[in-house]
């Protein structure tokens, strides 16, 4: 939020949200990120079925560009998992403050989710690239 005074009133101006990658020290804003549908794998440190998952994800490639998001642990640890994944998929890190922005409901992963400019949870859990591909195409 910004704050802004004129004429002796005082305006809050919302700021736009960033997400900081764990590829480079770039950020993306959430107006930009949100442009063009994506399939999104929520992860978190130390979870073994999110490293299953990502690579349940190439399938979906064709249908969807696929990104990472780290969340519920600190930008070091989620770096460290994102390495251990061996995955080419931009991987960002998501505070707490904008994980409600993007349609992550709560501490649980993996998570999967069709990000656009109305996110939607595909599925919590692992799941097999045919189980996600028939609830792609039943959206």
């Amino acid at each position: 939020m910004k704050l802004f005074f004129s004429l002796g009133l005082i305006f809050l101006v919302a700021s736009p949200s960033y997400i900081k990658s764990l590829n480079n020290a770039d950020t993306v804003a959430l107006t930009d990120f949100f442009k063009t549908p994506k399939l999104a794998l929520v992860f978190q440190a130390d979870c073994s079925a999110c490293q299953r998952q990502v690579h349940q994800l190439s399938c979906l490639e064709s249908k969807y560009p696929v990104v990472l998001l780290g969340a519920f642990s600190g930008e070091k640890s989620l770096k460290a998992e994102y390495q251990k994944m061996k995955v080419s998929y931009p991987a960002y890190h998501v505070s707490s403050d904008i994980q409600s922005e993007m349609g992550i409901s709560r501490a649980a992963t993996p998570q999967i989710l069709i990000l656009s400019q109305k996110p939607k949870l595909l599925n919590i859990g692992l799941s097999s690239c045919e189980k996600l591909k028939k609830k792609i195409t039943d959206i």
